[in-house]
Order: structure tokens, then C-alpha cells, then sequence
């Protein structure tokens, strides 16, 4: 497998396409777009003569417009024998549905294999979220968090996992500084507050808690 993942995509066609072959590595100096693209595919033709797999994930697919998404688009008609030369992952908030089935994509929308919406997380999966993320750090369970206090998280943030990375980052910066062990919804409480004073609107409802995040395939190559 060889992966790039693209996260600036306030661009437009040219320059996104600039950015996906800087991010698997190729140098991007071709002042030529067509010269850009015969050493893209040159790049995506060894990577299959090697058997690897080229995968592009492009974070934050909402803010893309639509020169850029055809592009990306362009990308999937590079092929061997029937197959496509690079997958493509899509990955935007709900707003990016939107973009998906406004007018001047039906191309795009006829490449697309498959889409996926994810809804918020409910308390359950907000605690195996939140553990998951801590044991990538080595937590062995100090500091602990209780039920309620995973309760209070759910509620406050919806259950969306970047609000869910907010609050627990200030939660655990707190326990550090006072020097807590257990974490409990007194603390959960006493963040929210610090938060809530800082940033009025960030445990409104609105489009985030909708679902965190539309998840759109092109061709498996």
C-alpha cells in the first residue's frame, strides 16, 4: 500500500492536484499540467507493476470546490486492465452532502462506490472512543474517568469525536495540574464551565451533531 492524505483543500483544480503528488512524494516543479500528470500516472503505473496499492484520503472533502473535486475525479480514469489505478477516500462533515448533490457533479457522483454517513457516538461509544484514544498514549487507567462523568462528556459534546478531543484534552490538562487520579463529573462539570466562558456556542446543537463525518469511496483499484 502506498497511502497520501491530503488535508488543505481550500484550492482550486490545478493546485489540488499540485498537493495530492507532493503527497505521495513526487516532486510537483512541472510548470506543464500535462507534464504533471504523464509523471503521476508514470507513478501510479509502477506502484501497480510493484503491487502496491495507490490510496489518497482527502480530510476535510466539505471545503473542496468543484474544479477540485473534478480533478480528484480525473484521477480514477488512470487504469489497467479495467481497474483503477488509485482509490479514493473523500472524508467531510455533513455539509459535504450537500456538495456531493449540488448541480454540476452527476460524474461524480456516477464514480462514486461508496458512501458512508456516521452518526454521533452514543455513552458506550464514547467511552471505548475515549479509552482507545488513551491507551495510544500507554494509559494503563491512571486517571480514571466514571460513568457519569462519561455521561456528562456524551451530553455535552453529542457524541461528535473533535468535540469529544476538545474536552478531554482540557479534562486530562486539569487532573494533570491538581494532580487527580480520578476523574469524575465534578471535573467534567468544571471544564465544561471554563468552556462554555470561552466559547459561548460550542455545546450548541448545529450540523456537527448530525453526524461527524460523510465518508464517500471512489473505484477500488
Amino acid at each position: 500500500m502506498v497511502g497520501a492524505q491530503l488535508v488543505s483543500t481550500q484550492l482550486d483544480g490545478e493546485q489540488t492536484l499540485r498537493m495530492v503528488t507532493a503527497a505521495f512524494g513526487l516532486r510537483a516543479t512541472a510548470k506543464s499540467k500535462a507534464l504533471l500528470l504523464i509523471r503521476f500516472e508514470r507513478f501510479l503505473k509502477a506502484c501497480r507493476e510493484e503491487g502496491k496499492r495507490a490510496l489518497l484520503v482527502v480530510d476535510e472533502a466539505q471545503n473542496l470546490s468543484h474544479s477540485a473535486l473534478e480533478e480528484l475525479r480525473m484521477l480514477s480514469n488512470y487504469q489497467v486492465t479495467d481497474r483503477s489505478l488509485i482509490q479514493t477516500f473523500l472524508v467531510g462533515q455533513p455539509e459535504f452532502r450537500d456538495t456531493m448533490s449540488g448541480d454540476g457533479l452527476t460524474q461524480l457522483r456516477q464514480r462514486v462506490v461508496a458512501a458512508c454517513h456516521l452518526p454521533p457516538l452514543d455513552a458506550s461509544d464514547t467511552r471505548a472512543y475515549i479509552e482507545h484514544r488513551l491507551t495510544k498514549v500507554e494509559w494503563r487507567g491512571d486517571p480514571s474517568i466514571d460513568d457519569e462523568a462519561i455521561d456528562e462528556i456524551r451530553a455535552f459534546t453529542g457524541g461528535v469525536p473533535r468535540r469529544i478531543n476538545t474536552l478531554c484534552q482540557r479534562l486530562l490538562l486539569l487532573g494533570f495540574i491538581e494532580d487527580k487520579h480520578e476523574l469524575g463529573i465534578k471535573e467534567v462539570r468544571e471544564v465544561i464551565t471554563e468552556i462554555q466562558s470561552e466559547m459561548p456556542h460550542f455545546g450548541e446543537p448545529g450540523p456537527d451533531h448530525e453526524g461527524q463525518q460523510v465518508d464517500v469511496r471512489f473505484p477500488d483499484p
